[in-house]
């Protein structure tokens, strides 16, 4: 719910003012590229946030928040640019903007931890090449708040704006490189969708500058802004590799456990009556084939899937 009011925030954050005449649609000697951005990235979010809804599977749960936290990233520019010595100057397509963002961010980190009890990791070389890539779009993430994207200028200080955009992509950067070892140490893999968020906020905000001089300035970029923009492409691309390979595993195990549910175990013949004086002998043949012990679809319904411990039904279930 709330990643939908981010995506409905967001479409009249790109029109409105934010500061001055200007808005995110029309920026002056910029033009469109910043909105048009904003605007395909709004409304891939959307089709993917409805698809989530018409046809709620595992692979479709997360898809959203890709595309979703990076416009959350972008939406956060100028707020964050206006945060401490200019924020009396933001307008109403500045702060709506920002809540834009807040709700894209809350509601994908919510929609991860709802995936908590079912979350698995991507496996083999698919998790080791998202870790990788992931891991090269943090480090550049760090040289690009420094070095200039254009002129003498650099997102750790902005003429007139202080320190406050590099201080956010700082903490992004730093948050989601303890979330990244945290997953490589495999201590949980909750930390495989968490490691995405700050990243694709902070790929969205290192977006904004090459987005700018996307179609007439593109000369005018120093090195910060292409290190931000392939930084931002890296963890993009990690994210994608991280969360629809392990959603399509989670969407893939209750299918294969159902073609394994097994069969309730017969009940044991009843032993013949016994006169006076007698023994009884269990009859002699081939041993009863068990079903291996394993994580099975629940015959109750009471929950997706229940323990059978070869032997019997137990009270482990996992919703």
């Amino acid at each position: 719910m709330l990643v939908a009011v981010g995506v409905a925030l967001s479409f009249p954050a790109i029109w409105l003012k934010f500061g001055g005449f200007q808005s995110y649609w029309s920026q002056t000697g910029v033009g469109h590229s910043v909105g048009i951005g904003m605007l395909s990235l709004a409304s891939v979010c959307a089709v993917l946030l409805l698809v989530s809804m018409i046809r709620p599977r595992p692979a479709w749960v997360s898809a959203f928040s890709i595309p979703g936290l990076v416009l959350a990233g972008l939406l956060l520019y100028v707020p964050l640019q206006f945060a401490f010595p200019h924020h009396e100057f933001l307008k109403a397509g500045g702060w709506i903007g920002f809540a834009a963002s807040m709700a894209l961010l809350v509601g994908s980190i919510l929609t991860e931890l709802a995936a908590w009890p079912s979350a698995s990791r991507p496996r083999g070389a698919t998790g080791l090449v998202a870790q990788a890539v992931a891991w090269l779009g943090v480090v550049l993430v760090f040289p690009a708040i420094w070095v200039h994207f254009a002129g003498n200028v650099s997102y750790w200080r902005i003429p007139f704006f202080g320190h406050s955009l590099g201080i956010g992509l700082l903490v992004l950067a730093i948050v989601c490189a303890v979330l990244l070892l945290l997953s490589v140490l495999r201590l949980h893999s909750i930390f495989d969708r968490l490691f995405p968020i700050p990243g694709l906020v902070a790929g969205g905000l290192l977006l904004f500058v090459p987005l700018e001089a996307a179609f007439d300035h593109l000369g005018d970029l120093g090195a910060g802004a292409w290190l931000g923009f392939f930084a931002c492409l890296a963890i993009a691309l990690a994210s994608v590799l991280m969360i629809l390979p392990a959603r399509l595993q989670t969407a893939r195990a209750p299918a294969r456990a159902k073609e394994r549910v097994p069969e309730p175990a017969p009940s044991p013949p009843p032993a013949p009556e016994q006169g006076p004086g007698q023994s009884y002998s269990p009859p002699s043949g081939p041993p009863v084939q068990t079903i291996p012990a394993g994580w099975y679809a629940d015959p109750s319904g009471q929950a997706r899937l229940r323990y059978w411990n070869g032997e019997l039904w137990t009270d482990q279930t996992q919703k």
